[in-house]
């Protein structure tokens, strides 16, 4: 085998298995063991923009488009009129979850 192929092919393997690994899921059964609830969890990073200078919460409740958790400061900066806050943290989602971004502002 050409040693270019091998090469290429493991890391394409490798991506694969980083792109698969991003998104740890878990399944549970229900009391009557007849059906199971799927629940994903994924880890984000959240940037919030407070107006003024502020010292941000150290916690961030998120939720959007069924995900949700608490997520935690990681580090804020003051840009002059506003206050940058970082926060990070793993979120879930039960059932059928859309992809969701990571950046929004209050």
């Amino acid at each position: 085998m050409n040693k270019r192929y091998i090469v290429t092919f493991f890391t394409t393997l490798l991506f694969a298995m980083l792109l698969m690994g991003s998104s740890a899921s878990a399944t549970s059964a229900t009391a009557e063991g007849d059906a199971e609830l799927q629940t994903n969890t994924r880890y984000v990073t959240e940037l919030v923009i407070y107006n003024g200078r502020i010292s941000p919460p150290s916690t961030y409740s998120y939720s959007r488009n069924g995900w949700r958790g608490t997520l935690t400061l990681q580090s804020f900066q003051f840009d002059g009129s506003r206050t940058l806050a970082r926060y990070g943290g793993n979120i879930s989602c039960s059932g059928t979850c859309p992809i969701v971004s990571s950046t929004s502002s209050q």
